[in-house]
């Protein structure tokens, strides 16, 4: 089921490629669909294993923070991915490490 999961993730390279725009529907549907499903399996199993590990009395206040900490950090992490992508762009090693003058500052 992990390697699936990999698959999935690795199969959206394929659809940012501009050669191959008669495929890409069927790329899309053919891992977009199945990954949900493995999603959702996931988010249910946790929420029962969160379930399970609640204090007596207090599961609905465990399983809301659960829920609000899980939906937090899915809102971040584009945003956070977006930052680190325009962080490491290509740049050239003393673009990087030196600034854009070359210049050790």
């Amino acid at each position: 089921m992990v390697l699936y999961s990999l698959v999935c993730i690795l199969a959206w390279t394929f659809t940012a490629r501009p050669a191959y725009v008669c495929i890409d529907p069927a790329v899309i549907g053919g891992h977009t669909y199945p990954d949900g499903y493995f999603h959702s399996g996931i988010t249910l199993s946790s929420g029962n294993i969160g379930l399970k590990l609640a204090p007596k009395g207090q599961a609905t206040s465990y399983l809301a923070t659960s829920s609000f900490i899980n939906s937090l950090a899915a809102g971040i992490a584009p945003i956070l991915a977006d930052y680190l992508q325009i962080f490491f762009k290509p740049k050239t090693l003393d673009e990087h490490w030196m600034g854009k003058s070359g210049k050790d500052s």
